[in-house]
């Protein structure tokens, strides 16, 4: 296990703790001496599913809220020192249904939140900006995902021109799971509407992080009888903003007899870190977190996989930031969260 200085990957580690800890009756919480033992703001009900992404001065944090009796989101921008600039919080989303599983990027002037909306037996995907200064950018969410397909597990990453967002969707009759994509520019403007990203009929669950112009999207697929990790390249531009596929297949992270699941995805500048829970010792050690690194050209570099934690006990719900010099890979084990520092060789 290793202890972080604070910098600005601390508030992204912070968000991924938040995330996988157990629901609460208290609000964000943060802390100038420590991210493990936070002042919390008041709330009531339940607060989880934290996303966060920091702007290198302040990072926005957005969760699933249920104060009101209902799921909705709700942000608070926070310095690194500590100073909640908005105690009260920002009403990201609320209204009939509920308001689900955010996620956020900076795109060097102001934050795009993309979330699953829950209305009337439907679920879709939407999106919003919020600026620096905390104000919602965008007079009404912006839909991203097709009408009548069931939406969910949005992810974003900005890759200098476009956020791209991508989400699972499934129909019915037969069914069908697909990874959709879509881009949106730093105006708010939908660029390329909704497209296949990924090349199965069975895969949902992605994550994508962007390296320069190009993005690796991590998924969950069953194409291969259970469930295995892939990934896939992919690119966008202006004008048109069109997701372009880098590999004309999707390439395995992982396979192996037992199934994984959950993956996340980070970026070092240089190279991708992906992590998933990995059921291979399930009968000794139970679920445990392993992961690969993938190259700028999509090389995989680990295929039999990096041992995140085997410890004893079944680990989940992995997630990643690089702090500019290692990887930090977290997840939820019996004991509660933990943290293990990766080299960017991958010990």
């Amino acid at each position: 296990m290793s202890c972080i200085p604070r910098s600005s990957a601390l508030w992204s580690l912070l968000a991924l703790m938040l995330t996988l800890a157990p629901d609460a009756s208290a609000g964000l919480g943060v802390g100038a001496s420590s991210p493990i033992d936070p002042v919390k703001i008041p709330a009531v009900r339940n607060q989880d599913q934290v996303a966060a992404s920091d702007n290198g001065s302040v990072s926005l944090f957005v969760w699933r809220d249920s104060r009101r009796g209902d799921d909705d989101l709700v942000a608070a921008r926070v310095r690194h020192d500590g100073t909640v600039l908005d105690p009260n919080g920002i009403d990201l989303a609320s209204g009939p249904g509920s308001q689900v599983e955010p996620a956020v990027a900076w795109d060097g002037s102001q934050w795009l939140v993309a979330w699953t909306d829950t209305q009337g037996g439907s679920a879709r995907v939407r999106a919003m900006r919020i600026s620096s200064a905390g104000a919602l950018l965008d007079p009404a969410p912006i839909d991203l995902s097709n009408v009548g397909a069931v939406a969910s597990h949005p992810a974003v990453a900005w890759n200098g021109a476009v956020h791209i967002v991508v989400w699972s969707e499934l129909t019915t009759g037969p069914t069908v799971r697909r990874v959709m994509g879509a881009t949106i520019d730093n105006s708010g403007n939908v660029r390329a509407s909704v497209a296949a990203v990924t090349g199965s009929t069975s895969d949902d669950q992605p994550a994508i992080a962007a390296l320069g112009a190009n993005a690796l999207v991590v998924f969950r697929t069953a194409r291969g009888g259970n469930d295995d990790i892939d990934a896939v390249r992919v690119t966008a531009a202006l004008p048109g903003g069109v997701i372009t596929r880098l590999d004309a297949l999707d390439f395995a992270l992982v396979a192996q007899a037992a199934s994984q699941r959950d993956p996340a995805v980070a970026s070092s500048g240089g190279a991708w870190l992906a992590a998933w829970q990995d059921e291979r010792n399930l009968n000794t050690t139970g679920a445990d977190i392993y992961g690969t690194r993938v190259t700028a050209a999509g090389a995989v570099q680990d295929a039999a996989g990096i041992a995140v934690t085997n410890s004893a006990g079944d680990d989940f719900a992995p997630a990643l930031e690089h702090d500019g010099a290692r990887w930090l890979a977290m997840w939820t084990g019996a004991d509660g969260q933990f943290v293990r520092a990766i080299a960017n060789n991958g010990n």
